[in-house]
């Protein structure tokens, strides 16, 4: 059955990158095949797993509750929202966020290594996520001098370069992961290739969210290993060991972006961050979009109008900034987004799985039990760089980002659990 179970658990990673030529948004057929998936997976546990005590286990646990009591939330607001259809589109998106956090869970506690299989199934969707996007930039590479203004184009296997780069950064911290407990020399030189690989993908993507999620995973992941020192070596061993190596592949494919682009390219790594002004066209957007959904919270702190609602209420205004018939879904902020809504309640319930599962992780970081340490920093670096995101873009909205919201969580859930038992 252990084939089955990984056919699965491959089946969830990829299913970020399902689209057909036949309808413009592919994200739509994403959660069509993610709902298909949850129903033969859920058949598949009910006719096979009998491990009845882990499954109450699952329903008892903190994480569980709150995400439930986050989705019925949201479908309370059918009874006042402005189209309630939306609702029941969007609450079934979060059922099947759910039922993929179960299966998660359920298939991979089946598993003699279940945090190493999760890692390496989520590095395996990198690879691929990797190729594509790799492709497209010796393409471009080839039509053209290479800047900023094509970089739209390097999608990867998503919708759009934010998208691709968001995914790569959020699935970045497991490699460090599979670098740091691998004990055969090559498996270590393949996680530091995939590093460096990773830091010059983004830096041509040029997602300024991405760029800054990996300055803080860097950051913090150097904090972690030479604070906490986790095998028990001295300072100059543990850098050495464990920091040293990534810290040079990181530095390495920021060099060679430099050398590749030229030092005035505006695709550079200093050049995107210093973009970040409220002078600039995509960051005035945004904060426009930030300042109107706040607005409307503080209008309607408790109710909000209805999950999904946003792109009709943002209408009201949006409409004298609006070109020709261009509306925008999302506020590019999931919580300030939740927030105009679901109201505070709706908000601190979501906000609440970012919190439970940082100080889950972070608890599990200092303690001595049977938990694995490297692996509770992997899920911290790759929980703030999903907040990042989350708080520059709409990852709510996305299967491929979804799937890797499921992972953290799936994570924290098993460490906890190797802990309770």
């Amino acid at each position: 059955m252990k084939i089955i179970r990984i056919i699965i658990l491959v089946s969830y990673i990829v299913s970020g990158y399902i689209y057909t030529l036949d309808i413009v948004d592919k994200v739509s057929v994403q959660w069509l095949f993610l709902g298909y998936l949850n129903l033969i997976s859920i058949t598949y546990i009910n006719f096979f797993d009998k491990n009845k005590i882990f499954k109450s286990f699952f329903f008892k646990s903190k994480l569980s509750l709150l995400f439930i009591a986050f989705i019925v939330f949201s479908l309370l607001t059918y009874f006042y929202a402005i189209n309630r259809n939306e609702v029941l589109i969007n609450s079934a998106r979060w059922v099947n966020v759910f039922v993929a956090f179960y299966v998660f869970c359920v298939t991979l506690l089946k598993e003699k290594n279940p945090l190493i299989t999760l890692s390496l199934l989520i590095v395996f969707g990198l690879f691929f996520e990797l190729l594509a996007t790799y492709f497209q930039i010796f393409y471009l590479n080839n039509q053209r001098q290479y800047d900023f203004s094509i970089a739209s184009r390097i999608v990867g296997l998503t919708a759009n370069k934010n998208i691709n780069a968001a995914s790569i950064i959020t699935k970045l911290p497991f490699v460090f992961y599979l670098f740091l407990i691998a004990k055969r020399e090559i498996v270590k030189f393949i996680s530091l290739a995939f590093i460096f690989l990773c830091t010059f993908a983004l830096i041509y993507i040029g997602s300024r969210a991405s760029l800054i999620s990996l300055v803080l995973v860097i950051v913090f992941y150097s904090l972690f290993i030479l604070i906490f020192r986790l095998k028990g070596v001295g300072f100059l061993s543990s850098f050495k060991q464990n920091l040293l190596p990534i810290l040079t592949s990181v530095l390495l494919g920021l060099s060679i972006s430099y050398v590749s682009l030229g030092f005035n390219n505006s695709a550079n790594f200093d050049s995107r961050l210093t973009s970040i002004s409220v002078n600039q066209t995509s960051t005035a957007l945004r904060l426009s979009y930030y300042k109107q959904a706040f607005n409307h919270f503080l209008e309607n702190p408790i109710i909000g109008v209805g999950l999904g609602n946003w792109k009709v209420k943002s209408i009201d205004y949006d409409n004298k900034l609006m070109s020709s018939y261009t509306v925008q879904y999302h506020a590019h902020n999931d919580f300030l987004q939740f927030l105009a809504e679901l109201g505070i309640i709706g908000t601190l319930l979501y906000l609440g799985l970012f919190i439970l599962s940082f100080l889950t992780n972070i608890k599990l970081v200092f303690s001595n039990g049977t938990s694995d340490r490297y692996f509770s920093i992997i899920l911290i670096l790759s929980l703030g760089a999903y907040f990042v995101d989350s708080n520059l873009n709409f990852p709510y909205a996305r299967v491929v980002n979804q799937i890797m919201f499921v992972s953290i969580l799936t994570g924290t859930f098993l460490q906890k659990h190797f802990i309770d038992e």
